[in-house]
């Protein structure tokens, strides 16, 4: 049954990127007539093509009049033919954030951020939460492997996601949780400064209507720590959950997950 809350028939420009190909997929499961164009195929639209979603090299304009809603990826100007037809059609045209802002508004999602570490932290907690018999849905900027896919509509009322920060995305979405992994420069040409980059996590995490893990291991997420009193995380001697006694090997990770309870035996892969 195509979802109520959205327009039946999408198309999504740039589908091929990270950030759009799992939300073609998501789409698609919820029963939406999906479809998609990028500048280039890619094995990735291939992928989506053997989903039956139906894509197409380059821009379709005249293909903009039978679709309710086109979704574009905020790296694709807005010179773009498709955005154009479809905006002189009359069918509503947004960029990727506001379509993730109506699929977060929709169910409650939990969100991974931060400079680096978002698609790994991301799949760790969908297998967390696998792992104590959910079924989340999820949206994630890679595979995951054990899984096969980056898209995934669960059975359980809950979403993670991969709350990236390019073009200020994670600024639009509606979270009941979020895990910061760390803070450092990067997409300066977009935030100009650090400071400015720095206030964005702020705002992100202070809107959040939940709970907030920050890594502190790194002065970026422990400045963002100290700005928003949230509870913190890391290898340093004062975060609330440290990770002590940390030991990688080949093919895992081991370590004592020392908490306000006490210390838990934790290994990884």
């Amino acid at each position: 049954m195509t979802d109520p809350s959205l327009p039946h028939r999408i198309h999504l420009v740039g589908v091929g990127g990270a950030g759009m190909s799992p939300l073609a997929k998501l789409l698609t499961a919820r029963g939406h007539q999906v479809s998609g164009s990028d500048i280039r195929l890619s094995p990735t639209t291939q992928n989506l093509s053997d989903l039956g979603i139906d894509i197409w090299e380059g821009s379709n304009r005249e293909a903009m009049t039978d679709v309710d809603l086109l979704v574009a990826s905020s790296a694709v100007p807005d010179t773009d033919w498709e955005m154009i037809a479809a905006a002189e059609a009359g069918v509503v045209v947004w960029r990727r954030p506001e379509l993730l802002n109506e699929l977060t508004a929709m169910v409650p999602t939990i969100g991974v951020t931060g400079t680096h570490g978002k698609t790994t932290g991301a799949a760790m907690l969908v297998a967390a939460s696998k792992g104590a018999g959910l079924d989340p849905s999820f949206v994630v900027g890679g595979e995951l492997k054990d899984l096969g896919t980056d898209a995934h509509l669960g059975s359980d009322d809950l979403m993670v996601l991969e709350a990236d920060e390019a073009f200020g995305t994670f600024t639009h979405l509606k979270l009941r949780g979020l895990t910061v992994t760390n803070v450092e420069s990067d997409h300066l040409d977009f935030y100009e400064s650090l400071d400015r980059l720095e206030d964005t996590f702020t705002e992100v995490v202070r809107n959040v209507d939940g709970p907030v893990l920050v890594g502190i291991d790194d002065p970026g997420g422990r400045r963002l720590a100290e700005r928003t009193g949230r509870t913190t995380y890391g290898t340093a001697g004062d975060a609330v959950w440290r990770l002590d006694g940390l030991v990688e090997g080949r093919s895992k990770v081991s370590f004592d997950l020392v908490g306000p309870s006490g210390s838990t035996p934790v290994v990884v892969g």
